[in-house]
């Protein structure tokens, strides 16, 4: 499996779509539906501070 669709799957009529695993096995990632599962877990949600944080705290 390569990555998770995020289309539901009682309407999903995507010839690339596993129902088991509610998966998407499409390799080009161009659908709109298409979420990449490592990507997700890369990327954590960290506050950048911002330029004039250091200024004002």
């Amino acid at each position: 499996m390569v990555g998770k669709c995020i289309l539901a799957p009682d309407i999903n009529k995507c010839s690339f779509f596993i129902v088991e695993k509610e998966g998407c096995n499409n390799k080009n990632k161009v659908c709109g539906f298409y979420r990449d599962i490592v990507h997700e877990k890369e990327t954590p949600n960290v506050k950048e501070p911002k330029w004039f944080e250091k200024y004002y705290k």
